[in-house]
């Protein structure tokens, strides 16, 4: 629709002020092109989407966030079934450097999600640390991709998503796994390598200890 909400331009330049162009500003201007045009359409039509629709839509879990990693899958059928895209995955990711942890191998385990940043740049451990204090731990690939599998409109809309609890070798260097998506809309898994500062604008895959 082409309609904007009443103070939208209030709020664009508002946004400006504070930070012109950076990560806050970018996600604002995606939600108005996007989901909170289709908020106010809907209001407009009477057609109130629920609010784990709307937090879905808006690249944030539902309230009740659960998935399901099923550890009888290879890594390659993890990906099939997924319905990531082949064009934008790393052809690092393959089960030669992550391989599924084989003490899991035939058991399905339902988990429940979380998404949180760190709260400045840091290295590794460093991250893995100030997760661990608030009783949170990384996410492995197997997670991950099961993840993005059940929740593919948190990373097209939120942004890219990190997990930290698996070492991948490739290349002489070792690598986390990560989920972004292409401006397709489909969904593809990258590399981060493992001795890169990590920044307080990315988001990572966590889990209650």
């Amino acid at each position: 629709m082409n309609s904007s909400p009443p103070m939208w331009p209030q709020a664009l330049h508002t946004l400006k002020l504070i930070g012109d162009k950076g990560p806050l500003f970018r996600h604002i201007l995606k939600l108005h092109d996007g989901p909170l045009a289709d908020l106010v359409d809907a209001i407009m039509h009477g057609q109130l989407p629920g609010r784990d629709a709307f937090r879905i839509m808006c690249g944030l879990l539902p309230l009740r966030p659960l998935i399901m990693v099923d550890y009888s899958k290879t890594l390659e059928q993890m990906l099939e079934l997924g319905k990531y895209n082949p064009a934008i995955v790393a052809r690092a990711i393959n089960s030669q450097v992550f391989p599924v942890d084989p003490n899991l191998v035939g058991g399905v385990h339902t988990l429940v999600p979380k998404i949180r940043r760190l709260s400045t740049d840091a290295d590794l451990l460093t991250a893995i640390a100030e997760f661990a204090g608030k009783g949170l731990r990384v996410a492995t690939h197997e997670e991950l991709l099961a993840f993005g599998a059940t929740y593919p409109e948190v990373v097209r809309i939120g942004g890219p998503i990190i997990a930290l609890g698996s070492k991948g070798t490739h290349d002489g260097g070792e690598w986390s796994m990560k989920l972004h998506s292409a401006g397709d809309g489909t969904l593809g898994v990258g590399l981060v390598a493992q001795v890169a500062t990590l920044s307080i604008n990315e988001r990572f895959l966590l889990f209650d200890m």
